[in-house]
């Protein structure tokens, strides 16, 4: 009895052992779609401004030179299960840049996730900064 049960248990092992790499090689049942995007802003930077960011879900890098301006880049990029949820949530990602006498200030803003996907639905996103301002 012991060894009828063995034999079918070892047969699954071996089968689950040989498929396993291929579902850890790329092969996934959830194929990505991703949705990037560019935003790139140049403003003089007057002496005595501040720039304010208001981010998160990124990197951001800040930099400096010699010029007398800030230069904003940043790449917005969400990666989902489905396509459509993919473009229509990175076109509602917003990059803002506001000039007051003062300041600078940047904000990312996202949208609210108020859909749901059929399927697994899910959706990453994420907006990476490079600003170069001013060494002074």
């Amino acid at each position: 009895m012991i060894r009828s049960v063995i034999r079918p248990a070892a047969i699954l092992l071996a089968a689950l052992a040989c498929a396993a790499p291929a579902l850890f090689a790329g092969e996934s049942r959830d194929p990505r779609s991703d949705y990037d995007r560019e935003f790139s802003k140049t403003l003089p930077f007057k002496a005595g401004q501040r720039l304010e960011i208001e981010h998160s879900q990124g990197a951001l890098r800040i930099g400096t030179h010699a010029l007398p301006e800030v230069r904003i880049r940043a790449k917005i990029t969400v990666s989902s299960s489905d396509a459509a949820g993919a473009q229509k949530f990175g076109e509602g990602i917003s990059v803002t840049v506001e000039e007051t006498g003062s300041a600078i200030l940047v904000r990312t803003r996202f949208p609210e996730k108020k859909w749901s996907f059929f399927g697994s639905g899910n959706i990453s996103y994420s907006v990476d900064y490079d600003i170069t301002m001013p060494e002074t």
